[in-house]
């Protein structure tokens, strides 16, 4: 043992180590505090937050281990930790909040003042292994596939933009862009009987989202006529659309964080009545819940929206291609025996 004391197990993780540069490289392997569980992770989505943060359009902590929508098996439990088990399958709810500050007392952890969100602005899990707070791993059946386990977090992120727009079976529900967040909210209408409208300019997204359940699909919108309207990209003409298209007394929920700001015309926005409600990730742990739920009895299978799967050592190649995708693209970090198993 030298002066900086024994050395810890090195794994491999997916490292950004600066905007548009991602390297994968050996770096310390976690331990296993008390209230923790260690997970090896074996696969990892890639959604929006990813691609703005290698695309140098949001700040992080520098180097930072990308990765918040995991999934993985406990490779160990420890102290104080009840209802978990080693070898047990378990999808990561990546914010970590403090449910002690009087937003989450009230009920909206989302906006918890302590909040820690993994792979944003703490060290992720596209890494060989994860140390997650026991709350924060949710088991899953050993029978699902690897696509709906990776989905289980933008799922929770779908679900509860629903529940604040509150739509009605019979209510015209029209949802802006089909990347992989507007397919999984496309689904989780469907599944609740919802028809929803899909507008996107790209013709393969539209043929995702007519899989996916929607009602109808189209390249652009001339009129909206929806009474709900979820815009799901965060592109600035996206969202003046939105305001610009939507009929009277019309809800529009805001799912999509862009990199640049929407010019808005207020007059119209006062003048019809409209409602804008932005809707952040999703409230712990009733949201994040009902997505394990739904996935483990196998009442929506969000991993139909999964189109391309990496291996780690692709990670930077992976988050370069996930743009020009159809559909939702994942890091594989299976090896040995799951390697068959999880790395289709």
């Amino acid at each position: 043992m030298g002066l900086s004391g024994p050395r810890r197990p090195a794994m491999r993780a997916a490292v950004l180590e600066a905007p548009g540069r991602l390297e994968v490289r050996r770096v310390p392997a976690p331990g296993c505090r008390a209230g923790h569980v260690l997970v090896e992770v074996l696969g990892v989505g890639i959604c929006g937050t990813d691609l703005s943060l290698f695309a140098g359009h949001r700040s992080f902590p520098a180097p930072l281990v990308i990765g918040h929508e995991g999934f993985g098996r406990i490779t160990r439990v420890g102290p104080d930790v009840d209802g978990l088990r080693t070898g047990q399958l378990v999808a990561v709810e990546p914010n970590l909040v403090c449910g002690a500050c009087e937003r989450c007392r009230a009920g909206r952890t989302a906006l918890c003042v302590r909040k820690v969100s993994l792979g944003v602005d703490a060290d992720g899990l596209c890494a060989e292994y994860a140390e997650v707070p026991a709350e924060f791993a949710w088991p899953l059946p050993d029978g699902i596939t690897p696509a709906d386990a990776v989905c289980v977090e933008p799922l929770a992120v779908a679900l509860a933009a629903i529940r604040v727009a509150e739509p009605r079976p019979a209510e015209h529900v029209a949802v802006l862009g089909a990347g992989s967040q507007g397919l999984l909210l496309t689904a989780a209408l469907h599944h609740l009987g919802i028809a929803a409208h899909v507008v996107d300019p790209r013709v393969d997204r539209l043929q995702l989202a007519l899989r996916c359940g929607a009602a109808s699909a189209a390249e652009s919108a001339t009129a909206l006529d929806a009474s709900c309207v979820f815009e799901t990209s965060g592109a600035a003409e996206a969202v003046q659309t939105a305001v610009s298209l939507a009929p009277p007394d019309a809800r529009i929920v805001l799912i999509g964080i862009g990199h640049r700001p929407a010019q808005l015309d207020i007059a119209t926005v006062v003048r019809r009545c409209l409602r804008l409600q932005g809707a952040l990730i999703y409230e712990h742990p009733a949201d994040f819940a009902m997505a394990v739920e739904l996935v483990s009895r196998g009442e929506l299978s969000p991993g139909r929206v999964v189109a391309r799967a990496f291996p780690l050592a692709r990670a930077s190649e992976a988050l370069r291609l996930a743009p020009g995708v159809a559909g939702k693209s994942w890091i594989t970090l299976a090896t040995g025996r799951h390697e068959e198993e999880y790395s289709a």
